[in-house]
Protein backbone atom coordinates (compact mmCIF):
# COMPACT_ATOMS: atom_id res chain seq x y z
CA UNK A 1 0.00 0.00 0.00
CA UNK A 2 3.00 2.02 1.17
CA UNK A 3 4.55 1.65 -2.80
CA UNK A 4 1.00 2.28 -4.34
CA UNK A 5 0.76 6.15 -2.43
CA UNK A 6 4.52 6.39 -3.10
CA UNK A 7 4.20 5.55 -6.98
CA UNK A 8 1.28 8.13 -7.24
CA UNK A 9 2.98 10.99 -5.54
CA UNK A 10 5.47 10.76 -8.03
CA UNK A 11 2.97 10.33 -10.96
CA UNK A 12 1.22 13.27 -9.86
CA UNK A 13 4.65 15.37 -9.62
CA UNK A 14 5.08 14.43 -12.84
CA UNK A 15 1.57 15.37 -14.58
CA UNK A 16 2.11 18.82 -12.67
CA UNK A 17 5.08 19.33 -14.49
CA UNK A 18 3.55 18.70 -17.60
CA UNK A 19 0.66 20.95 -16.74
CA UNK A 20 -1.78 17.64 -16.84
CA UNK A 21 -3.83 19.15 -14.20
CA UNK A 22 -6.79 17.26 -14.52
CA UNK A 23 -5.06 13.92 -14.71
CA UNK A 24 -3.22 14.80 -11.79
CA UNK A 25 -6.23 15.43 -9.67
CA UNK A 26 -8.16 12.78 -10.51
CA UNK A 27 -5.69 10.20 -8.96
CA UNK A 28 -5.06 12.44 -6.52
CA UNK A 29 -8.76 11.80 -5.93
CA UNK A 30 -8.24 8.16 -6.15
CA UNK A 31 -5.37 7.71 -3.49
CA UNK A 32 -7.38 9.78 -0.66
CA UNK A 33 -9.55 7.28 -0.81
CA UNK A 34 -7.41 4.83 -0.27
CA UNK A 35 -5.26 7.16 2.27
CA UNK A 36 -7.91 9.49 3.40
CA UNK A 37 -5.71 10.52 6.37
CA UNK A 38 -2.47 11.46 4.23
CA UNK A 39 -0.86 14.84 4.29
CA UNK A 40 1.34 15.20 0.96
CA UNK A 41 -2.05 13.94 -0.55
CA UNK A 42 -4.03 16.51 1.01
CA UNK A 43 -1.67 19.33 0.31
CA UNK A 44 -1.22 17.90 -3.41
CA UNK A 45 -4.92 18.33 -3.99
CA UNK A 46 -4.92 21.77 -2.91
CA UNK A 47 -1.74 22.98 -5.11
CA UNK A 48 -4.02 21.62 -7.76
CA UNK A 49 -6.87 23.01 -7.05
CA UNK A 50 -4.89 26.55 -6.70
CA UNK A 51 -3.22 25.83 -10.16
CA UNK A 52 -6.58 24.99 -12.15
CA UNK A 53 -8.32 28.42 -10.32
CA UNK A 54 -5.49 30.42 -11.63
CA UNK A 55 -5.36 29.28 -14.63
CA UNK A 56 -9.26 29.40 -14.81
CA UNK A 57 -9.00 33.42 -13.86
CA UNK A 58 -6.16 33.97 -16.95
CA UNK A 59 -9.18 32.12 -19.21
CA UNK A 60 -11.95 34.46 -17.68
CA UNK A 61 -9.73 37.64 -18.21
CA UNK A 62 -9.75 36.72 -21.76
CA UNK A 63 -13.13 36.14 -21.96
CA UNK A 64 -13.90 39.14 -20.38
CA UNK A 65 -12.28 41.33 -22.99
CA UNK A 66 -14.52 39.60 -25.23
CA UNK A 67 -17.70 41.18 -23.73
CA UNK A 68 -16.57 44.35 -25.07
CA UNK A 69 -19.17 44.73 -28.13
CA UNK A 70 -22.17 43.45 -25.74
CA UNK A 71 -21.14 46.35 -23.13
CA UNK A 72 -21.39 48.54 -26.39
CA UNK A 73 -24.51 47.82 -27.79
CA UNK A 74 -26.02 47.30 -23.67
CA UNK A 75 -26.90 43.71 -24.24
CA UNK A 76 -26.66 43.23 -19.97
CA UNK A 77 -29.23 40.31 -20.15
CA UNK A 78 -26.80 38.73 -22.67
CA UNK A 79 -23.39 39.54 -20.86
CA UNK A 80 -25.22 38.47 -17.40
CA UNK A 81 -25.72 34.92 -18.42
CA UNK A 82 -22.41 34.59 -19.97
CA UNK A 83 -20.62 35.99 -16.79
CA UNK A 84 -22.86 33.25 -14.95
CA UNK A 85 -21.20 30.72 -16.84
CA UNK A 86 -17.32 32.55 -15.82
CA UNK A 87 -18.62 32.15 -12.38
CA UNK A 88 -18.33 28.55 -11.82
CA UNK A 89 -14.72 28.24 -13.18
CA UNK A 90 -14.29 31.15 -10.99
CA UNK A 91 -16.45 31.15 -7.66
CA UNK A 92 -15.40 34.74 -5.76
CA UNK A 93 -13.34 36.28 -8.54
CA UNK A 94 -13.23 39.74 -7.35
CA UNK A 95 -13.04 41.00 -10.89
CA UNK A 96 -15.59 38.89 -12.19
CA UNK A 97 -18.05 39.93 -9.29
CA UNK A 98 -17.54 43.83 -10.17
CA UNK A 99 -18.51 43.14 -13.49
CA UNK A 100 -21.46 40.84 -12.46
CA UNK A 101 -22.91 43.75 -9.90
CA UNK A 102 -21.88 46.35 -12.95
CA UNK A 103 -24.15 44.53 -15.11
CA UNK A 104 -26.74 43.88 -12.79
CA UNK A 105 -27.07 48.19 -12.15
CA UNK A 106 -27.00 48.38 -15.57
CA UNK A 107 -29.84 46.14 -17.00
CA UNK A 108 -31.96 47.51 -14.10
CA UNK A 109 -31.74 51.21 -14.90
CA UNK A 110 -32.13 50.02 -18.30
CA UNK A 111 -35.33 48.52 -17.53
CA UNK A 112 -36.65 51.38 -15.23
CA UNK A 113 -35.94 53.37 -18.59
CA UNK A 114 -37.48 51.59 -21.11
CA UNK A 115 -40.51 50.77 -19.29
CA UNK A 116 -41.20 54.54 -18.27
CA UNK A 117 -43.50 55.32 -20.38
CA UNK A 118 -45.12 51.76 -20.21
CA UNK A 119 -44.99 52.21 -16.39
CA UNK A 120 -46.89 55.45 -16.11
CA UNK A 121 -50.09 54.12 -18.58
CA UNK A 122 -50.00 50.88 -16.55
CA UNK A 123 -50.48 53.53 -13.28
CA UNK A 124 -52.83 55.63 -15.26
CA UNK A 125 -54.84 52.76 -16.18
CA UNK A 126 -55.31 51.19 -12.74
CA UNK A 127 -55.97 54.86 -10.98
CA UNK A 128 -58.78 55.40 -13.77
CA UNK A 129 -60.32 51.90 -12.29
CA UNK A 130 -60.05 52.97 -8.63
CA UNK A 131 -62.23 56.10 -9.99
CA UNK A 132 -63.88 54.05 -11.48
CA UNK A 133 -64.88 51.26 -8.58
CA UNK A 134 -63.33 48.66 -10.94
CA UNK A 135 -61.28 47.42 -7.86
CA UNK A 136 -60.18 44.02 -9.86
CA UNK A 137 -59.59 45.51 -12.94
CA UNK A 138 -57.31 47.75 -10.74
CA UNK A 139 -56.01 45.03 -8.62
CA UNK A 140 -54.93 42.94 -11.45
CA UNK A 141 -53.45 45.95 -13.74
CA UNK A 142 -51.39 46.96 -10.44
CA UNK A 143 -49.91 43.07 -9.65
CA UNK A 144 -48.43 42.95 -13.49
CA UNK A 145 -46.25 46.11 -12.51
CA UNK A 146 -45.30 44.45 -9.37
CA UNK A 147 -44.37 41.09 -10.79
CA UNK A 148 -42.14 43.17 -13.11
CA UNK A 149 -40.51 45.56 -10.53
CA UNK A 150 -41.20 43.99 -7.02
CA UNK A 151 -39.77 47.47 -5.11
CA UNK A 152 -42.21 49.95 -7.13
CA UNK A 153 -43.38 51.90 -4.40
CA UNK A 154 -46.15 53.67 -6.54
CA UNK A 155 -47.70 50.64 -6.81
CA UNK A 156 -47.43 48.92 -3.90
CA UNK A 157 -49.29 51.84 -2.31
CA UNK A 158 -51.76 51.75 -4.56
CA UNK A 159 -52.36 48.67 -4.69
CA UNK A 160 -52.93 48.60 -1.21
CA UNK A 161 -55.75 51.00 -1.16
CA UNK A 162 -57.25 49.17 -4.49
CA UNK A 163 -57.41 45.71 -1.92
CA UNK A 164 -59.23 47.74 1.08
CA UNK A 165 -61.69 49.75 -1.38
CA UNK A 166 -62.39 46.74 -2.80
CA UNK A 167 -62.67 45.07 0.11
CA UNK A 168 -64.93 47.98 1.86
CA UNK A 169 -67.17 47.62 -1.16
CA UNK A 170 -67.65 43.86 -0.82
CA UNK A 171 -68.57 44.20 2.79
CA UNK A 172 -71.35 47.11 1.93
CA UNK A 173 -72.54 44.99 -1.11
CA UNK A 174 -72.78 41.75 1.24
CA UNK A 175 -74.59 43.55 4.02
CA UNK A 176 -77.67 41.73 4.00
CA UNK A 177 -75.79 38.54 3.99
CA UNK A 178 -73.48 39.46 6.79
CA UNK A 179 -76.78 40.36 9.08
CA UNK A 180 -78.22 37.16 8.38
CA UNK A 181 -77.68 33.80 10.10
CA UNK A 182 -76.17 31.52 7.17
CA UNK A 183 -73.03 31.54 8.72
CA UNK A 184 -71.83 29.05 6.49
CA UNK A 185 -72.42 31.16 3.56
CA UNK A 186 -70.63 33.56 5.73
CA UNK A 187 -67.18 31.73 6.30
CA UNK A 188 -67.43 31.45 2.60
CA UNK A 189 -67.47 35.03 2.19
CA UNK A 190 -64.96 35.93 4.46
CA UNK A 191 -62.90 33.30 2.69
CA UNK A 192 -62.87 35.42 -0.96
CA UNK A 193 -62.46 38.76 1.18
CA UNK A 194 -59.00 36.77 2.33
CA UNK A 195 -57.94 36.38 -1.05
CA UNK A 196 -58.07 39.38 -1.75
CA UNK A 197 -56.18 40.50 1.51
CA UNK A 198 -55.25 37.98 4.40
CA UNK A 199 -54.03 40.87 6.26
CA UNK A 200 -56.57 43.14 5.77
CA UNK A 201 -57.95 45.24 9.23
CA UNK A 202 -60.89 45.20 7.97
CA UNK A 203 -61.40 41.69 7.61
CA UNK A 204 -60.04 41.31 10.73
CA UNK A 205 -62.87 43.82 12.52
CA UNK A 206 -65.28 41.99 10.71
CA UNK A 207 -64.37 38.43 12.20
CA UNK A 208 -64.43 39.91 15.47
CA UNK A 209 -68.20 41.27 14.95
CA UNK A 210 -69.31 38.29 13.25
CA UNK A 211 -67.89 35.86 16.25
CA UNK A 212 -69.60 37.94 18.46
CA UNK A 213 -73.00 37.55 16.72
CA UNK A 214 -72.51 33.85 16.16
CA UNK A 215 -72.17 33.39 19.69
CA UNK A 216 -74.89 34.97 20.52
CA UNK A 217 -77.11 33.57 18.10
CA UNK A 218 -75.78 30.19 19.78
CA UNK A 219 -77.11 31.65 22.48
CA UNK A 220 -80.61 32.12 21.80
CA UNK A 221 -81.32 28.96 19.79
CA UNK A 222 -80.44 27.33 23.29
CA UNK A 223 -82.47 29.19 25.29
CA UNK A 224 -85.10 28.71 22.22
CA UNK A 225 -84.53 24.96 22.68
CA UNK A 226 -85.08 25.17 26.55
CA UNK A 227 -87.80 26.82 26.48
CA UNK A 228 -89.50 24.72 24.34
CA UNK A 229 -88.01 21.07 26.11
CA UNK A 230 -89.56 22.59 29.62
CA UNK A 231 -92.92 23.47 27.69
CA UNK A 232 -93.50 19.51 26.14
CA UNK A 233 -91.63 18.22 29.45
CA UNK A 234 -94.76 20.34 31.53
CA UNK A 235 -97.11 19.18 28.97
CA UNK A 236 -95.98 15.68 28.89
CA UNK A 237 -96.05 15.85 33.19
CA UNK A 238 -99.98 16.89 32.76
CA UNK A 239 -100.91 14.60 30.64
CA UNK A 240 -99.82 12.11 33.13
CA UNK A 241 -96.99 10.69 31.01
CA UNK A 242 -94.36 10.02 33.77
CA UNK A 243 -92.16 7.77 31.76
CA UNK A 244 -91.98 10.32 28.82
CA UNK A 245 -91.43 13.12 30.92
CA UNK A 246 -88.58 11.31 32.50
CA UNK A 247 -87.19 10.76 29.62
CA UNK A 248 -87.36 14.04 27.88
CA UNK A 249 -85.39 15.19 31.23
CA UNK A 250 -82.88 12.95 31.26
CA UNK A 251 -82.37 13.62 27.30
CA UNK A 252 -82.08 17.69 28.19
CA UNK A 253 -79.87 17.30 31.04
CA UNK A 254 -77.61 15.40 28.92
CA UNK A 255 -77.53 18.22 26.41
CA UNK A 256 -77.85 21.37 28.62
CA UNK A 257 -75.62 20.28 31.91
CA UNK A 258 -74.53 23.88 32.75
CA UNK A 259 -78.27 25.34 32.95
CA UNK A 260 -79.19 22.40 35.58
Amino acid sequence: MTDEKAQGIEQIKGLILQDKLKEAYDICNKLLLNFPESYRLSKFQQKIEKLVYKENVEIVKDDLKELKSLWKEKKYDEILVKLAELQKFTPGYPLLEKEIKKAQKLQFKGKQHMQKDTLAQYMKTADDHIKKGSYPAAITTLKRIILKLPDYEPAILLLSEARKSYIQQQIKDNDVLLKGKEFDKIADFIKHLKTIDPESKEIKELIKKLSKREEMAQKFTKMDYTYKTFEEIQTLYQKRKYEQAIKALKEYVQIDKDNI
